[in-house]
């Protein structure tokens, strides 16, 4: 009896050694992680930031493509209007429904008037240089209102050339006035483009920028500018033909600028997610 007791005690004892070695095993299983889902999960992550770093040199490179296409679109703007400067001058409309799409249809386009200068009203619009280089002088555009004969009325804004700043004074300016009847041909302008170190227009002596809404409200004509293309071969007179295609082409710079930070960026991605490059 003793005996059969004593091999029920052994069982039981056995059978409680092999619940606790398993209970062992799985607190073990859980306390240490499995070495391979611990690695595909670093991959994965290594995966999404090399994908996000190479979307860098991707976008980059697809502005460098973008600001060449731009930049040929310019190229032809700007060869298109200097194309315009060189037809034949046409007589300026005299009835003009839309003056805004007017302008800016025809900038840079010849126009022909007839008429007589108000040389009363002339402004300077400074600080300018002769583009032509014939002065080597600072100056400025000297401005006169011209009253076209077609239509009393219809007062417009001319250009009529550069002066150097020696011929600002009010009597040295007189040699330039012409009082006849006079017809001239002159290039559509628009606004001038402001930029930071443009110094403000100050009414009514002060003029910096071709600002034309406002040079004709103070002078009092319509809001038209013409650039006097030639002289009138008179012994003294503002140098014309100070008309230049002024658009701004920046777009190589940008060029370069892309290509070379999409050139960094992927040379970067090799060297941190490729084995390319050691």
């Amino acid at each position: 009896m003793d005996k059969t007791h004593r091999l029920l005690d052994l069982k039981y004892w056995r059978q409680v050694c092999k619940l606790s070695s398993s209970s062992k095993s799985s607190r073990s299983n859980l306390n240490h992680k499995n070495p391979k889902s611990d690695q595909k999960n670093e991959q994965t992550g290594q995966n999404f930031f090399s994908y996000l770093f190479l979307s860098i040199p991707v976008t980059t490179f697809g502005l460098g493509v973008w600001q060449i296409k731009r930049r040929n679109e310019k190229i032809n703007l700007i060869k298109s209007l200097e194309e315009r400067m060189n037809i034949d001058p046409v007589n300026l409309p005299i009835k003009i429904q839309d003056l805004e799409t007017f302008i800016k249809e025809n900038e840079y386009r010849p126009f022909r008037v007839k008429g007589h200068f108000l040389n009363s009203k002339e402004a300077l619009l400074t600080t300018r240089f002769d583009v032509t280089l014939e002065n080597k002088l600072p100056g400025g555009y000297l401005i006169t209102p011209f009253v076209l004969s077609e239509d009393k009325n219809m007062i417009i804004l001319i250009n009529r050339g550069f002066i150097p700043y020696t011929d600002f004074s009010e009597s040295v300016r007189s040699k330039f006035r012409i009082n006849d009847q006079v017809e001239l041909a002159g290039f559509l302008r628009s606004d001038e483009p402001k930029c930071r170190l443009s110094h403000l227009n100050k009414p009514p002596n002060e003029w910096h920028i071709r600002n034309i809404r406002e040079l004709s409200e103070e002078l009092g004509t319509e809001p038209i500018f013409l650039d006097q293309v030639r002289p009138f071969g008179l012994p003294s007179e503002p140098i014309p033909t100070q008309t230049q295609v002024d658009l701004k082409n920046d777009h190589l710079n940008y060029i370069f600028t892309w290509f070379g930070l999409s050139l960094t960026s992927l040379l970067i991605w090799l060297k941190i997610f490729s084995k390319i490059l050691p």
